[in-house]
C-alpha cells in the first residue's frame, strides 16, 4: 500500500513539474516580439536632409550648407540608402542598408558618419518620435567605428547612451555598397509593435562649408498590418440598359489609421464608379465604399471580369528629431487587389420591362392594377345585369300589351 503511495505521489510531482515548465516555455515563446522573413523596402535616392544646427555648429563654422547638393561632388557622393531589407527571429532585428555609393573608410574630411535603426515603441502614452536607436558612428579624431545603443528622449532631440561597443568591425566591406545592422530587442523587453526607421548621416567640410546630410527613411510598422477587402457579390448578373449597385468593404487589422485609394479598369460596354475612391480607415476597423455598374444598350452579351485595386498606406507621421516622416508598408502589401464578375445578359424583353416596372414600383403598382381589375370586373357584371333587367322588363311589357287586345 505505502509503495503505491509513493508511486501516486512521484507521479502527481512529476506531472506539476512538467506542467509549470511547459508554461513556462509557452509563455517564453508567445512573449517575444514578432518574428518575420525578409522584408524589402525602398527609399528615394538623393533625398537628404539638412537638421537645424545647433549653437556649437553655428559658432564653430561661419559658413554651413542650406542645399544638400553644395554638398556633393562629382568624385564624392553621401551617404544615401536607396533600399532596406530587415528580418526577425523576435529577438534580434538585422537589417542590410543598401546604398547609393560603395562604401570606403571615411575620408580625411569626414567629421562623423552613422547609419543607424530607431525604433518607435507602441506606447498608450505615444509621443509621435523615435524611443530607442542601434548605430555603428565614425569618429574621426579616434579614427575607429564605435556600435552604440542609446535611448531618446520624448522629443527625439536628446538621448542617453545604454551600451557602447568601441572600435567596432565587421558590418562593411570595403567597395560594396551595403551597411548591416542589428538591434537586440531584449533591451527593449521584446515589444510585440513598433515601427523601424533606418538613418544614414554624414557630417563633413567641403571648401570651407560645414555640410550635414541626413538621409531617413519612412517608417516602417512591425508587424506588417492587415487589410481584407472585400464585395457583397463576387458575381454580378445585368441586362443592357440596367444600373446595379453593390457594396465594397475594406477591414483594417491595423493599430494605426489609414487611407486607401481605390482604382479600377473600365471596360467596353461597361460603366464602373466607385464612391468614395478615397477612404479613411479607422484602427482595427470596417470602411465601405458603393460600386455603381451600368451596362450600356450595345454592351455585348458574355461574362466581363472588372479589377479593383486598392493602395493603402498608414495616415500617421512620425518624428525622429525634427525631421517628420510619413508611413509606408512593405511593397507586397502596398496594393490589394479583388476580382468583380459582371455577366451581361440578352437585353430586357416586354415582360422583363413589366417586371422590372412592378420591382421597382413594388406594392403600390400592384395594388393599383388590382383596384383597377376590380372595378373593371365589377363595371362589366353590372352592364350585363342590367340589359338582362331591362330585356326582362320589355318582355313583361310586352305581354300586359297583348292580354289587353
Amino acid at each position: 500500500m505505502k509503495n503505491i503511495i509513493r508511486f501516486i505521489l512521484l507521479y502527481s510531482f512529476t506531472l506539476i513539474a512538467f506542467l509549470i515548465v511547459h508554461a513556462y516555455e509557452q509563455h517564453e515563446v508567445f512573449a517575444g516580439s514578432p518574428s518575420f522573413p525578409i522584408q524589402q523596402v525602398f527609399d528615394d535616392q538623393l533625398d537628404w536632409n539638412i537638421p537645424d544646427p545647433n549653437s556649437t555648429e553655428r559658432n564653430i563654422f561661419p559658413e554651413i550648407a542650406e542645399d544638400p547638393f553644395d554638398c556633393v561632388t562629382d568624385l564624392y557622393v553621401p551617404s544615401d540608402i536607396t533600399s532596406v531589407s530587415y528580418s526577425s527571429d523576435g529577438k534580434y532585428l538585422n537589417a542590410t542598408l543598401w546604398l547609393y555609393s560603395p562604401l570606403e573608410d571615411p575620408a580625411y574630411n569626414i567629421i562623423s558618419r552613422e547609419y543607424a535603426i530607431q525604433i518607435d515603441v507602441a506606447s498608450v502614452y505615444e509621443s509621435g518620435s523615435a524611443d530607442y536607436a542601434s548605430a555603428v558612428s565614425w569618429n574621426n579624431n579616434t579614427s575607429s567605428w564605435t556600435k552604440e545603443l542609446y535611448e531618446y528622449n520624448i522629443y527625439a532631440d536628446d538621448w542617453r547612451y545604454i551600451k557602447s561597443i568601441p572600435n567596432y568591425t565587421g558590418f562593411f566591406q570595403k567597395g560594396k555598397n551595403y551597411v548591416t545592422l542589428y538591434f537586440d530587442l531584449q533591451s527593449m523587453n521584446l515589444p510585440d509593435q513598433y515601427k523601424l526607421i533606418f538613418v544614414a548621416q554624414d557630417t563633413f567640410v567641403k571648401d570651407g562649408i560645414y555640410c550635414k546630410l541626413l538621409d531617413i527613411t519612412d517608417f516602417f510598422p512591425v508587424p506588417a498590418p492587415k487589410y481584407n477587402i472585400s464585395v457583397t457579390q463576387n458575381s454580378l448578373f445585368i441586362k443592357p440598359g440596367q444600373e446595379k449597385t453593390i457594396e465594397l468593404k475594406i477591414e483594417s487589422e491595423a493599430n494605426f489609421p489609414s487611407v486607401s485609394n481605390l482604382y479600377w479598369n473600365q471596360t467596353k460596354g461597361l460603366e464602373m464608379q466607385i464612391t468614395p475612391s478615397e477612404l479613411s480607415l479607422p484602427p482595427k476597423g470596417i470602411t465601405t465604399s458603393l460600386i455603381h455598374i451600368k451596362a450600356l444598350e450595345n454592351a455585348t452579351v458574355a461574362p466581363y471580369t472588372l479589377s479593383i485595386s486598392s493602395s493603402i498606406y498608414p495616415n500617421e507621421t512620425l518624428y525622429s528629431g525634427f525631421t517628420e516622416l510619413k508611413g509606408n508598408l512593405p511593397h507586397e502589401i502596398l496594393k490589394r487587389n479583388t476580382a468583380l464578375t459582371v455577366v451581361v445578359e440578352e437585353p430586357l424583353g416586354i415582360l422583363d420591362y413589366v417586371n422590372n416596372v412592378l420591382s421597382t414600383w413594388g406594392a403600390p403598382v400592384r395594388e393599383f392594377f388590382a383596384i383597377v381589375t376590380t372595378i373593371g370586373g365589377a363595371g362589366v357584371s353590372g352592364w350585363i345585369i342590367n340589359k338582362i333587367r331591362h330585356k326582362i322588363k320589355r318582355k313583361n311589357e310586352q305581354k300586359k300589351e297583348d292580354n289587353a287586345i
